[in-house]
């Protein structure tokens, strides 16, 4: 089973508002904006186990994507993050939360704040990840001109 880490404190003003269909959740909210955000550890938090009373948006976003349609453009911020932490544990063989962890200390000696750090991650995730493609393409376009070269050969 996993772990899971107490409900995320603090945000009870920033993260106001439920998933819609819910109790109360008349279409507000139902996550705050990144940069209310104090750590990389809150933000694992509110996904992974939600804030007191509230759901965990990894919850949510298991039922699909319908709750949060309105929200799309203040989602992509959410949501970039949450995959940096997953790209980091699964990069470094860690949990979640110990990646948030130390993210959450490499952010600090960078002086950012979240929503900022968070941001200039992504794009470092994003420009690694099409670096791999690139080589990936010049890997397989220079076997098939070496396959090429031995067929002109006999």
């Amino acid at each position: 089973p996993a772990v899971r880490a107490a409900p995320a404190p603090g945000l009870e003003k920033e993260v106001e508002g439920t998933a819609p269909g819910e109790k109360g959740g008349k279409g507000r909210r139902p996550f705050g904006y990144l940069k209310d955000l104090s750590s990389m550890t809150q933000l694992w938090q509110l996904w992974d186990v939600g804030q007191p009373g509230k759901r965990a948006l990894r919850e949510l976003e298991e039922q699909g994507t319908k709750w949060r349609r309105k929200w799309r453009q203040s989602w992509a911020p959410w949501s970039q993050a949450i995959r940096a932490i997953e790209a980091k544990a699964t990069a470094c063989c860690l949990a979640p939360a110990v990646a948030a962890e130390r993210l959450e200390q490499q952010r600090l000696k960078k002086g950012m704040g979240v929503a900022t750090f968070c941001t200039k991650l992504w794009e470092d995730l994003q420009s690694k990840h099409q670096l791999q493609q690139q080589q990936k393409k010049r890997q397989q376009q220079q076997g098939q001109q070496q396959q090429g070269q031995r067929m002109h050969k006999w």
